[in-house]
């Protein structure tokens, strides 16, 4: 069979204007007998058809009569395989499936992934552009619209590659004019593998509430919204195989348009304000889908031709959209061109589901590609031979301008084992890998960094021993790893009032805070956390509680900061100057910058301690909430806490209380333990810096037994407690008696803190009214896997829990301590900072314009 137009070759691929404006004035509705379908070139033909329900999308039947025998089979099983996915179904299946596949594309969830399309480019432009000239396609194009639509989807990074492979066999057979064995086979495979994947991939979903395509077919196949798991595998199918092929051409197209239009390149640069209008006038120009199948139902008419019910049409949307009687002078680029909506993703109930994400991805590419000022590194580009899709096969171009990183004392890391090895908190369920690492050498290293990452909109998140467990630290941009800053200054001895300072960098680990201290004679006023290989930085941005019975939280030490904000300058701050940034810091999460140096009170210590260990059965709980009320208010005790461990017949309580002092002054036993409901079971006596490194001595043994690779799932909630029989007694047993022995490991414990309410006074830290009680109580579970096997159902059902538990104590006034794995939205940031949320968010603006500090915990709407 022989054509009259030229449709198959390299020259109609890489310019098809002049073949389709021949077609549309000589034979508007074509017949082409190589693809044995009409061809429309016309825009209200094209529109028409893709609006009219007499046409269908099913491909069930397109076996013409050139496919060689022996594909014949595959290829019919090929649409079998295919007839299923929402864009090759009609109605009324077309509706349903697109409702189950919408939530992942609407605005609210297109917002949700721009910073992390933001982050993908910068990743990967940063290492592309350290050769000088790479391949936009392979090195931009395709990385990044496989890994947005995987954390769309739901399927792990990885694999993106692997997609890649199976969908560009699918639109091989797709696009191809002539179907050949090996492209049918090759399709046949390629779907075959990606729908087993898909299905075992549904089958492994949990949690139905789920930020992902997956989890929501999940739900809707338990509702019965999707009639069986097969179908649902094929939407995940059709997406996993189409879902960026949109997005991965037009990056291409859209930069070879400009830099083939220098004026409208110059144009989009002068006014960057148009990036929106440009987006669409590319899609115009040079979509990336060439035409949409359709095949006629019944006899139909077009511009005086009959289509005959079972022949395809190819509707030619890159035809429509350069059609001179709809578009003036429409072989020009025009980045101004408003009026007449463009065919680029199609018309009517077919719609591309996908054109809301694709020019967000798009945009994104072309800003950050105009600003390497490119220049093609050839003159002959080869495009992929399709009539279904269209973009070029390689771009190589040569970046001439790429901003280069500012000079640094540290270092800047990029290599894969230590993006990886920073992709996880301690709790080890969250993974959000940086695209790289700052080790500051300095504190100018900071300012120059967040500086640098302000310009190119980059997130930024500091991070030290990284003692979270829902993910907070983590960024999908630049890393601050602050144990490089891990100087103690100075200790500054005031003779007058017998106290004293210590000046640390803000990576210095309280363990060495306390030995330097104690080598002086003191320690910080406040109790230092019960953990001390954590950095000083750290424990200040959640705001840190000690088990010091007087003191607030360990904040409260802090006498001075310097800080470097989300701005990039480098300020110093107290309770008298900047008091705004000193209290957004102080227990802000990292919301306003990052704590490079910090000023602590300390007061004389002394050497010894003396430890009390009272133990409690289960039914015994309420005698230790009274005996620890009595220690926290008792004069001469100086720390008392509350811990539960796991035990056969559940859970016991140890209550502890302890005593500094010198040897010619040992402390009255009997004196301070009268009034008890039991005498201690143990007494012991340790030096100070033995005390209070107890805590890590436990989790160093632990972590030679592989504790670090367990997963955790902390929940650290507030209480107030008025007295005997509160509502704080009743949740607090709740709590512990919905621990079963799944929750309990040899490292797990129940650690209950017991404060003065009116000794706190920073607003950051959020905690409850003093008029609900005049103690306050942190009920902190450190629930973890650490020798068990565990699975996703493990983790979504602790998860609700820690929700559930949250609820109960925000219901009686409670609030949350941000370090355990409690899912919060911007409603209960809202709640929990109560009457400061307003005062926080205006030093948010202030300190932070650009919001690009530690965006995970997701404060600010």
């Amino acid at each position: 069979m022989s054509s009259t137009y030229d449709l198959f070759s390299d020259a109609f691929f890489a310019e098809p204007d002049p073949v389709f404006h021949r077609m549309r004035a000589d034979d508007p509705v074509h017949w082409e007998p190589t693809l044995e379908a009409w061809v429309l070139t016309r825009y209200q033909d094209v529109r028409a058809v893709l609006n009219d329900p007499r046409f269908s999308v099913d491909r069930n039947g397109r076996i013409r009569g050139a496919t060689p025998p022996e594909a014949r089979a595959k290829l019919a099983d090929c649409y079998r395989l295919l007839s299923k996915w929402m864009i090759f179904t009609d109605e009324p299946d077309h509706s349903r499936l697109r409702t189950a596949i919408g939530p992942a594309y609407t605005p609210g969830a297109v917002r949700n992934v721009m910073p992390f399309v933001d982050q993908t480019v910068h990743e990967l432009l940063t290492k592309a552009c350290a050769r000088g000239e790479f391949d936009v396609v392979a090195e931009l194009a395709e990385p990044l619209t496989g890994l947005v639509n995987a954390r769309l989807i739901g399927f792990p990074p990885e694999l993106v590659s692997q997609v890649k492979r199976w969908s560009d066999n699918v639109f091989r057979l797709f696009g191809s004019g002539i179907v050949t064995e090996e492209i049918v086979d090759a399709a046949h495979t390629s779907l075959v593998e990606c729908g087993d994947y898909a299905r075992a991939l549904i089958g492994e979903v949990q949690d139905t509430t789920a930020d992902s395509l997956v989890g929501r077919l999940r739900a809707s196949l338990d509702r019965g919204e999707i009639l069986d798991v097969d179908e649902a595998a094929k939407s995940v199918t059709m997406v996993m195989i189409g879902g960026h092929e949109a997005a991965r051409h037009m990056i291409g197209n859209g930069l070879v348009a400009l830099l083939r239009n220098p004026a409208q390149l110059q144009l989009l640069r002068a006014r960057p304000e148009l990036i929106g209008a440009a987006v669409e006038e590319l899609l115009r120009y040079d979509s990336p889908s060439m035409a949409a199948l359709r095949c006629a139902r019944v006899d139909v008419e077009i511009g005086g031709t009959t289509i005959r019910a079972g022949q395809f049409v190819f509707a030619m949307l890159r035809a429509a959209n350069h059609d001179p009687e709809v578009f003036h002078t429409p072989d020009r680029l025009d980045l101004e061109r408003t009026g007449v909506q463009h065919l680029g993703f199609g018309f009517g109930r077919h719609f591309c589901s996908g054109a809301s994400l694709t020019p967000v991805v798009v945009t994104a590419a072309l800003r950050a590609l105009i600003a390497l000022e490119p220049q093609l590194a050839t003159d002959h580009l080869q495009w992929i031979p399709s009539l279904s899709s269209r973009g070029p096969a390689a771009l190589p171009v040569r970046s001439t301008r790429w901003p280069a990183i500012p000079e640094l004392t540290g270092t800047l890391v990029l290599d894969d084992a230590a993006l990886d090895a920073a992709a996880h908190d301690q709790g080890n369920t969250v993974r959000i890998r940086p695209t790289s690492i700052l080790r500051p050498g300095t504190f100018d290293d900071v300012v120059r960094m967040i500086q640098y990452c302000r310009t190119q909109n980059i997130q930024v998140a500091p991070r030290g021993t990284a003692h979270t467990s829902f993910g907070q630290c983590l960024v999908n941009g630049l890393a601050i790893d602050m144990r490089s800053l891990d100087r103690v200054l100075e200790v500054s001895e005031d003779a007058r009032t017998g106290t004293a300072s210590i000046d640390v960098q803000g990576g210095a680990l309280w363990q060495d805070v306390v030995a330097v201290g104690f080598e002086h004679g003191f320690r910080l006023r406040t109790g230092v956390p019960a953990v001390l290989r954590l950095t000083v930085g750290g424990v200040l941005s959640v705001g840190g509680i000690s088990t010091i019975r007087v003191g607030g939280s360990v904040a409260e030490s802090v006498e001075e900061l310097e800080v470097v904000t989300g701005a990039g300058e480098l300020l110093t701050c107290s309770p008298d100057k900047r008091s705004d940034l000193f209290e957004a810091v102080l227990g802000g999460l990292g919301q306003v910058g990052v704590i490079v140096r910090a000023r602590l009170s300390m007061v004389p210590v002394a050497p010894l301690v003396r430890g009390y260990a009272l133990r409690y059965q289960h039914a015994e709980l309420r005698e230790a909430f009274a005996d620890q009320r009595i220690l926290a208010d008792r004069d001469g005790i100086d720390e008392q806490l509350l811990r539960w461990k796991w035990q056969p017949d559940g859970p016991t309580a140890e209550l502890t209380a302890h005593v500094y002092y010198t040897s010619g002054n040992p402390p009255d036993d009997k004196y301070l333990m009268r009034g008890l409901s039991r005498t201690p079971a143990s007494v012991t006596e340790v030096t100070y810096p033995k005390r209070v490194a107890s805590i890590d001595r436990l989790y160093a043994e632990h972590e030679r037994h592989g504790w670090s690779d367990s997963l955790k799932l902390w929940s650290d909630n507030f209480l107030p407690d008025p007295g005997p029989g509160s509502d704080f007694e009743d949740i607090t047993i709740a709590v512990l008696d919905e621990i079963g022995e799944r929750e309990w490991s040899r490292s797990s414990t129940v650690l209950l803190f017991r404060k003065h309410r009116d000794a706190f006074l920073l607003p950051g830290l959020r905690l409850p009214d003093p008029a609900l009680g005049r103690h306050l109580c942190l009920v902190a579970v450190s629930s973890d896997g650490f020798g068990k096997t565990v699975d996703t159902e493990y983790v979504r059902t602790r998860k609700a829990t820690n929700r559930r538990w949250y609820e109960w104590a925000r219901d009686v006034g409670g609030t949350l301590y941000p370090l355990g794995a409690t899912e919060f939205t911007a409603a209960d940031w809202k709640h929990q900072y109560a009457d400061y949320y307003g005062a926080f968010q205006r030093a948010k603006h202030r300190y932070d314009p650009d919001g690009i500090m530690t965006p995970t915990p997701a404060i600010f709407e």
